[in-house]
């Protein structure tokens, strides 16, 4: 059974908010996660907001505080607060939603589950959270406003959500 919870970076919340689609992810049927390391220094969307839409706010365990220190002596590239996410999501087993190539890598090298912005929007259109033009709406702002997303990857959807 795939995993029912998303543990969110502090990249994908902000690209997120860029294309006003915050609220769209609490929608999607699935428990929602970041550390509190993330979300406290959040500046919009602001930790109130989120945890009013249903936010579980995460501190970390003494374990997984000396997990991110050790890690990050290895991955000096990704910061604290993103080997933060990680831990939170391979302890709840959850997929990890990230923006960052380091992270992700990481991640996906140690076995986990992991996602970006594009698989929340596809998500969010699917379901019916969002519609296509919506969508494409929200991706392009994301970008103008200096989402750093598969270029490619854009592109196809822009063509495929623009024909819908």
């Amino acid at each position: 059974m795939p995993a029912r919870s998303l543990v969110i970076d502090a990249n994908v919340w902000i690209d997120l908010a860029a294309g006003r689609i915050v609220e769209q992810v609490f929608h999607l049927g699935y428990l929602i996660a970041s550390p509190d390391l993330i979300v406290g220094e959040l500046r919009s969307p602001a930790e109130a907001e989120l945890v009013l839409l249903g936010l579980d706010v995460v501190g970390l365990t003494p374990d997984q505080v000396q997990a991110v220190v050790r890690l990050a002596e290895d991955n000096r590239q990704i910061s604290p607060k993103d080997l933060a996410a990680f831990f939170v999501a391979r302890d709840r087993d959850a997929v990890l939603v990230t923006g960052d190539a380091r992270l992700r890598g990481l991640a996906v090298e140690r076995g986990m589950q992991v996602r970006g912005v594009l698989w929340i929007l596809d998500e969010a259109t699917s379901s019916g959270n969002l519609s296509p033009p919506d969508a494409a709406e929200a991706l392009k702002t994301i970008l103008a406003r200096g989402g750093r997303l598969p270029r490619r990857e854009c592109e196809e959807r822009l063509r495929k959500w623009r024909g819908a």
